[in-house]
């Protein structure tokens, strides 16, 4: 047999060495994924929300909770979450993932190639403001953050056929970044048009195509996979001064109202040239004149409906719903509104309410809690700017609430 087919036995011994190789590739890249993924989780690293393997990991972990969010995320402030819970005082630390202008379409699209890992384990969703209160995430901001794994996980994934239909379209929408990759289109538009197409047939004719590019796209999803472990693998090898170890010093618990105390210090010492709590340097170098343009250049109604109309508010209600159906624990926490400088704009206190009142709705239609912050929108210290990035004061209160989330202490949150 062997003399009478000599190439095709090599074919296959060949065959087998590849697949061999490769399985033992990423049972060493994910061992040392393992090894590294708790000195990586409080770092700022873009594999951490361009790939998945990171994020699987991590969710594997019962000492970490992974939190996603925006910019605020990656300011470098000493008393922010990852700080505070560095030497898991309280049994876990912050993993966090989060890019400038991440919004919820971005996230759903994580979520969704997460599948199974996300069942029963919590996760907190970091929301900013501002981004419900515009049109929706514009095309250069998504390109800027988007992710061909991410959408190729999406699209092969085994969420129900609604919520991905729903996902597809909204895709779509971004055309610049899946018209250069034919097949990735290909994929979506099926799956969108299982959804709006009305005739039976035609349904049928896109569930046909689905299967017959599936296995093509899969094939596609498994190479940005390999790629996505090894960019990882390559980090880690190229930053031999991160030590997979890391230090615990457990207490009790953690004495909130000292520290908040000395962040509120810490906070004030920071902002003393204007009275909207605004470090220093940055109002001199960029925000005293934004303010001074900005002064009374809206009203109430512009506001309203700018919120009314932002289709992040559809995005982050498919994105909970995708975690949901995946078994996730959502917890939805938003930085509030900087109160003295949308009056200074032009907009009341009445008005800015409603911002969370859409918020905690949304959260009782979706059965997810909600922390909103609210009562510190004209706190002078709990925010350094209008984009809502949290002073040293507001991460310690945020941090009280991600400890609540984690511990199932939270109200609404099961132990």
């Amino acid at each position: 047999m062997i003399a009478r087919f000599p190439h095709l036995c090599a074919a296959l011994v060949a065959c087998f060495l590849l697949s061999a190789g490769l399985l033992g590739g990423i049972a060493y890249a994910d061992s040392l994924e393992m090894e590294y993924v708790h000195a990586i989780a409080p770092l700022t690293l873009l594999q951490k929300r361009q790939g998945l393997a990171l994020q699987r990991v991590a969710l594997r972990q019962n000492d970490l909770l992974p939190i996603y969010g925006s910019s605020e995320l990656n300011l470098r402030d000493p008393f922010r979450a990852s700080k505070i819970f560095l030497l898991y005082p309280t049994g876990f630390n912050v993993f966090t993932v989060g890019g400038n202008s991440d919004g919820p379409i971005l996230q759903l699209q994580m979520m969704a190639g997460m599948g199974a890992a996300l069942r029963g384990k919590r996760v907190a969703i970091s929301l900013s403001p501002q981004f419900y209160i515009e049109p929706g995430l514009d095309e250069v901001a998504y390109r800027a953050n988007y992710s061909r794994l991410h959408a190729y996980a999406l699209a092969l994934s085994g969420l129900p056929a609604s919520l991905k239909q729903r996902a597809a379209e909204r895709m779509l929408q971004y055309p610049d970044t899946v018209q250069n990759d034919a097949l990735l289109w290909m994929v979506l538009t099926q799956v969108a048009d299982e959804r709006s197409t009305s005739a039976g047939q035609a349904q049928a004719w896109s569930r046909l195509m689905y299967v017959l590019l599936y296995p093509l796209a899969k094939l596609q999803e498994l190479t940005l996979e390999l790629q996505d472990h090894w960019e990882v693998v390559n980090w880690i090898w190229e930053h031999p001064e991160i030590q997979p170890a890391v230090q615990r010093r457990a207490q009790a618990s953690i004495n909130w109202e000292k520290l908040q105390a000395r962040a509120t210090v810490y906070a004030q010492s920071l902002a003393t040239n204007n009275r909207f709590g605004i470090p220093n340097r940055d109002w001199l170098k960029r925000w005293r004149e934004w303010f001074r343009q900005d002064r009374h250049s809206l009203k109430d109604v512009d506001f309203l409906k700018g919120l009314d109309g932002s289709r992040n508010w559809s995005d982050l209600e498919l994105l909970l719903e995708i975690m949901k159906a995946e078994g996730a624990q959502p917890l939805v926490i938003s930085m509030p509104l900087h109160g003295l400088y949308w009056d200074m704009r032009g907009v009341s206190a009445s008005a800015r309410q409603a911002y969370y009142e859409k918020l905690r709705a949304l959260g009782e239609r979706e059965q997810v809690p909600v922390v909103t912050f609210d009562q510190f929108e004209n706190d002078k210290y709990f925010l350094i700017d209008p984009g809502s990035h949290l002073s040293a004061r507001g991460w310690v209160y945020y941090s009280q609430a991600l400890n609540a989330f984690y511990h199932g202490e939270l109200k609404g949150v099961a132990p």
